[in-house]
């Protein structure tokens, strides 16, 4: 249901999709905060945030990105695609390895600030991408 959402809005503002991805990954990053604090009401708060937050912005980026760049979609594609799946090929391993060597709290903290990194990256992408095309 998120993702049908998430995908309802996009479409009433294309031009904002990428705006939007960031803003779901930044929410998802408040709920992994959120749940970090191990009490009983935040985390249930946390783990409705994170689930709105994390679900559905992959699918968001694929088609802001395949619109965006629309010269070659099957390349963009299969970047994007490669990225998530060795996300989440490697996330659970990773993920792992922090909570056994510092602990859930921590590694939960972490998870929360590989999201606002890759928010940034996104970010940063945007801005090159509309300060090539002298978009304001």
């Amino acid at each position: 249901m998120i993702r049908i959402v998430a995908g309802f809005i996009a479409d009433q503002r294309p031009d904002i999709n990428v705006l939007f991805v960031i803003g779901m990954m930044l929410l998802g990053m408040l709920g992994l905060v959120l749940i970090s604090f191990h009490v009983p009401s935040l985390f249930l708060l946390g783990s409705f945030v994170t689930v709105i937050g994390l679900f559905g912005w992959n699918g968001l980026l694929v088609a802001a990105a395949i619109r965006l760049l629309s010269v070659s979609p099957v390349k963009i594609l299969g970047w994007l695609q490669m990225g998530f799946f060795m996300g989440a090929a490697l996330a659970p391993m990773v993920f792992g390895i922090l909570m056994s060597t510092l602990g859930v709290r921590w590694a939960i903290i972490i998870t929360a600030v590989c999201a606002v990194i890759g928010a940034l990256m996104i970010l940063y992408g945007e801005i090159l991408r509309r300060a090539t095309l002298n978009i304001s």
